[in-house]
């Protein structure tokens, strides 16, 4: 580069039809990356790739062009407004800016993103043309050939006021895709459609790629896509391969831009890996001029006019300046840019929430990204679409992990509402529930799931008339009403067999095995007091337990034992209470040996669980022999050495009236 700046820009500029082939790289500038990282790094462009001499002055020092970008971002929906002036305010200040801006591009995918309806869009580019015309800038937009479809035939206004043509080709997003070696008909496809609608104007793939790694909002659209190092070799092998046809495409070729310099800039797509190595062996046949296609927006809280272009550095942030990133966007730009597309289009509309939502991840706008994903997700449900609204929902929640959401009514009432909506058939609504359920156990106060989501799941399951499914969420929401809905569940499914003493244990040992003395308590009552005149003793034999408590007793042996399994554990003192620990040893042995269901190696181990739990009692060793001797010998010899260490609840104080 010259030592000055030029007096004019006569024969400064290549002609466009010698912009053909590799042309340079996409370059992100959000890290706010040093002086010297830009120089380093934008020299490496220009020599390691064989790029000719032509970002302000690190781009002037190390003799590349710009293609600049207007950033709409994730942010403030008016903030593209401040960042349009103040880079149009620096490419008419700085001297050296028309010598290295080779292009302005007015945002990345506006159409595709609703960012402005393509009339105000199309007449915002017609407007920094003029602001631009006596620097000689042409003026364009980053967008798609789908950005262009899906808006016409409105987006027809853009394509004419636009003077090149920078286009995104991203075949692996294909729903054709498959390995990068057998993209090109993709390729071409878009490049066809550009060529046919493109008025003979300059082309350029601005944002190209194929990326080596897969994760949330960079996944397939197609099961035979492949993401892998050598994929991404092998695309930009496949674009050197094609130079005499790029040099041929009519408008004075294509040149091509490779997306992106560094995983460091974007995961997967770098041509350099995060430990700063190339990732493969990189030499692209190169025209004649060598460009840097980058972005101008906000680099963290800092604008594009706190960039000194002739240091080619940030200025230093006043005592004033404010740290605090912008509020929350608002989610209605997207929003708008989905729905109407859900009863016509509901796949492209689910692809669209997806890119929408990783974006504002990205940029940690986490509450405008769960917006985004939950309305997305319930609209596809109720347009009969539970796969798609199912993989939104599981996005969302992946979205609560990353923001590590806490479980209030709020994020717990969006889901819901999409498991309600979502209805019993296929997988879809089961898959809904399990994610959720696990989201809650890591960011609530219960290590089961959070109890009010485990009692909404169950009792929807309860009225659909699915109760084994249902119980599981009843016994581990451990609420009251929890176990008021489970004795209700059991009582209808017990009288089909009659078999009510089974289901008044299978209720009251798990609670009681939780430690839960309130949700058995509630249980055991509710369930007692609904049992059928058949099986109750005449005149109903009540025992008294203490002021409050009492014992109906019926002719069921397994509902009397349940009654006073739950009254001994509620008295219970651990080690400190002897008359209660002998009283639950007395109380198992009577009943197993009368009952064999209470006798099974699984009923036994649970017992035992029970009675180290509430009353200190040591699991009984292996070789012992029946049940009450088991217990027996337990409560006086101890444990063997061997064995593991005992779960046991706090004693309550004995001053204390209950835990109920």
């Amino acid at each position: 580069m010259p030592q000055s700046v030029p007096s004019s820009l006569t024969n400064w500029w290549c002609d466009h039809s010698t912009e053909y082939a590799f042309v340079g790289f996409s370059y992100e500038v959000t890290a706010c990356q040093s002086l010297s990282t830009l120089t380093k790094e934008f020299k490496d462009i220009r020599n390691t790739f064989n790029g000719r001499n032509d970002v302000i002055n690190a781009a002037w020092s190390a003799g590349l062009g710009v293609h600049a970008l207007i950033w709409f971002g994730w942010d403030d929906p008016n903030i593209w407004k401040t960042r349009r002036d103040a880079l149009l305010g620096i490419l008419h200040s700085n001297a050296k800016a028309k010598y290295v801006v080779r292009a302005l591009q007015f945002g990345s995918e506006p159409l595709y993103d609703y960012a402005l309806d393509a009339g105000t869009l199309a007449a915002q580019v017609t407007a920094a043309k003029a602001n631009l015309s006596s620097l000689h800038i042409p003026v364009t937009i980053s967008e798609m050939a789908y950005g262009y479809q899906e808006r016409e035939p409105d987006s027809q206004q853009v394509m004419d006021a636009i003077d090149i043509i920078d286009a995104h080709m991203l075949p692996f997003f294909s729903t054709k895709a498959s390995t990068a070696s057998a993209s090109w008909p993709i390729v071409t496809t878009d490049i066809n459609w550009f060529v046919s609608n493109g008025q003979n104007k300059k082309i350029y793939l601005s944002q190209n790629g194929w990326p080596s790694t897969t994760y949330s909002g960079v996944e397939p659209n197609s099961p035979s896509a492949v993401a892998n190092v050598q994929n991404e070799k092998n695309y930009f092998a496949l674009l050197d391969s094609k130079c005499s046809y790029f040099k041929s495409v009519a408008g004075g070729g294509i040149g091509w831009f490779a997306h992106i310099y560094s995983d460091d800039q974007e995961p997967g797509y770098g041509i350099y890996g995060t430990n700063g190595a190339l990732k493969f062996p990189f030499a692209p046949i190169t025209s004649y001029l060598y460009e840097i296609k980058t972005r101008w927006w906000w680099f963290g809280v800092r604008k594009v006019s706190d960039y000194d272009l002739d240091s080619a550095k940030f200025k230093p942030l006043s005592s004033s300046t404010s740290t605090t990133m912008a509020t929350a966007a608002s989610s209605t730009r997207a929003l708008n840019a989905i729905l109407p597309q859900i009863s016509t289009a509901p796949y492209e509309a689910h692809q669209k929430a997806r890119t929408f939502a990783s974006r504002y991840v990205k940029s940690n706008q986490y509450d405008t990204a769960i917006d985004v994903l939950f309305q997305s997700a319930r609209e596809l449900i109720k347009a009969g679409q539970p796969g798609s609204g199912t993989d939104l929902t599981t996005f969302m929640l992946d979205v609560y992990e990353t923001k590590a959401e806490p479980v209030n009514d709020e994020s717990r009432g969006r889901l819901t509402q999409l498991i309600a909506l979502t209805g019993p058939d296929g997988g879809w609504r089961k898959t809904m529930i399990d994610k959720s359920i696990a989201w809650s156990a890591k960011h609530g106060t219960c290590p089961a799931g959070d109890p009010d989501l485990q009692h909404y799941v169950g009792e929807l399951l309860y009225k659909e008339g699915s109760f084994e499914a249902a119980e599981t969420h009843f016994l581990a929401s451990g609420k009251r009403d929890s176990a008021r809905l489970l004795a209700d569940m059991f009582l209808q499914w017990a009288a089909e067999t009659s078999s009510y003493g089974v289901f008044s244990v299978r209720g009251t040992i798990p609670y009681l095995q939780n430690g839960n003395i309130m949700a058995a308590k509630t249980f055991i009552k509710h369930y007692t007091s609904g049992l059928p005149a058949s099986i109750r003793i005449e005149s109903d034999a009540v025992i008294n337990v203490g002021e409050k408590d009492e014992v109906i007793m019926i002719k069921d042996s397994l509902v009397n034992f349940a009654q006073m399994a739950v009254l001994t554990c509620q008295r219970a003192q651990g080690d400190q209470n002897k008359v209660m620990r002998e009283s639950w040893v007395r109380l198992c042995g009577t009943y197993q040996g009368k009952i064999g269901l209470l006798a099974t190696p699984e009923m036994r181990a649970s017992l035992n669980e029970i009675a180290t739990l509430y009353f200190a009692i040591p699991p009984p060793r292996s070789q012992a022999g029946n049940p009450f001797g088991e217990m027996m010998s337990s409560l006086f010899g101890g444990p063997s050495q061997s064995q593991p260490t005992r779960r046991t609840l706090t004693p309550a104080n004995t001053s204390s009236p209950g835990l109920d």
